[in-house]
């Protein structure tokens, strides 16, 4: 089973905006194209667009470790931009976003919201402050089978 990413940044960008966000952030590879993330980040381009947004974004590559990856979200969160909502593309990424925003004193989701797209399991204790675009309780094999029938 695949999803469609870009609906899946549409919907996921879509939120932030809903949620109040003005200042909304790609973080993933927007420039690699043929892959899942050049699709996501087309999605967010174009919510941002239509909601009068500007596009803004981060590069964070797949391969990169999850050190460098930190040091990276690090440097974008004490950049001095302004942002108050960020998808990105993979959920590893905002996990990592996460925890630097926290190690900053940045309150998730109260002055920084955060979407990662790509289903990984997340534990409880992250969890709480990271969306991932599904309506909560929602298990995408089962609702699309059901939905199938």
């Amino acid at each position: 089973m695949t999803s469609d990413n870009y609906q899946g940044g549409c919907l996921a960008t879509q939120a932030l905006v809903d949620a109040g966000c003005g200042h909304v952030y790609f973080v993933g590879n927007p420039v690699k194209t043929g892959n899942p993330t050049s699709r996501r980040f087309d999605g967010y381009a174009d919510t941002v667009a239509a909601a009068g947004l500007t596009v803004h974004t981060a590069r964070s590559a797949f391969y990169e470790s999850p050190a460098a990856k930190a040091r990276e979200l690090r440097e974008l969160l004490t950049s001095g931009r302004k942002i108050d909502g960020v998808f990105c593309s993979d959920d590893l990424t905002a996990i990592l976003l996460l925890k630097e925003a926290r190690k900053l004193g940045i309150r998730v989701p109260e002055d920084l919201k955060i979407v990662g797209f790509d289903g990984t399991q997340l534990g409880p204790e992250l969890r709480a402050g990271i969306s991932d675009g599904r309506p909560a309780g929602s298990r995408p094999g089962r609702d699309l089978g059901q939905a199938a029938l």
